[in-house]
């Protein structure tokens, strides 16, 4: 077997690279992303069991959340320690933490999710929202969390539904494939539908350790003002698809765009505002005692 070339960027690297291009433009869409999903936040917060003085992690936090909902949950009694891979989406959820008053609450950390340098059997609660599934190995990301947290505490994962039940990232995605002829995605690489399967995320909780394992399906409804709107909130969310879209010409390009948003009119009222309804999986499960 050959040595890894040196020059070839890692997983790891290579994500962190895509993650740190996309941080300012999750940062301008902050507002319209965590409106669709603070339900979300509020729901995992509740099922993780967290409570006032508890010492919560949030693992792939992006931008701060749900962190910054733990933390308010938590107050100054207690803690949250956001952690991602990525440093610029770090910086923004630090800038979001200071905004919002809770600097003193919620530390940021790099942590790549599938090698956790931290305590074992440091936190009361642990969340990850919409990170497992992009791992290289989800399993692996569910045991690190399982050690970092303490006997009896609770986790609350969630990871996207199929692709029928997330029309906001499925129509792009079959779109592209179709316009341009890009081979299907693999349904066991790493991506945001990878755990949509039911019953996935629960093996991968039981498989991890956790007790008690629980999904449900849980809402998640994007609203857009108009098809402009949400392409632009594609491009700059999305380092995949704008990698992709960046090598088309410029017909190429609108053609692809005409056929998104002529998809995309399904979720439309009679003003031309989007109103586009997901579902994603929510899994808990909790620490059992080691005697």
């Amino acid at each position: 077997m050959s040595a890894p070339d040196p020059e070839t960027p890692s997983f790891l690297e290579e994500q962190r690279a895509a993650w740190n291009s996309v941080a300012r433009g999750w940062q301008a869409w902050a507002a319209t992303f965590e409106r669709a999903a603070q339900p979300l936040n509020d729901r995992m917060v509740e099922l993780a069991a967290v409570a006032p003085g508890h010492r919560v992690l949030d693992v792939a936090t992006g931008i701060g959340e749900p962190a910054l909902t733990a933390a308010r949950r938590v107050g100054a009694g207690g803690s949250v320690l956001a952690a991602d891979a990525s440093e610029e989406m770090l910086a923004v959820a630090s800038e979001r933490a200071a905004a919002a008053g809770l600097d003193g609450v919620v530390r940021t950390e790099v942590h790549d999710a599938e090698d956790l340098g931290v305590p074992a059997g440091a936190f009361d609660a642990g969340l990850c929202r919409w990170g497992l599934m992009l791992l290289l190995e989800p399993g692996r990301g569910a045991r690190g969390i399982h050690r970092a947290l303490r006997p009896g505490a609770r986790v609350a994962a969630a990871v996207w539904r199929s692709a029928a039940e997330v029309p906001f990232l499925a129509t792009p995605r079959r779109v592209l494939t179709r316009e341009l002829g890009l081979p299907a995605p693999d349904p066991d690489a790493p991506g945001p539908l990878r755990l949509g399967a039911e019953g996935a995320l629960a093996e991968v909780l039981e498989r991890a350790g956790f007790v008690d394992v629980r999904v449900e399906s849980f809402p998640v409804v994007f609203e857009f003002e108009d098809g402009d709107e949400y392409w632009r909130f594609l491009l700059d969310l999305s380092s995949s698809t704008r990698r992709v879209l960046a090598e088309l010409a410029e017909d190429e390009l609108a053609r692809v765009r005409d056929s998104l948003l002529e998809e995309m009119r399904a979720h439309a009222d009679a003003r031309g505002r989007l109103r586009v309804e997901n579902r994603t999986w929510i899994g808990t499960g909790a620490v059992g005692d080691p005697s």
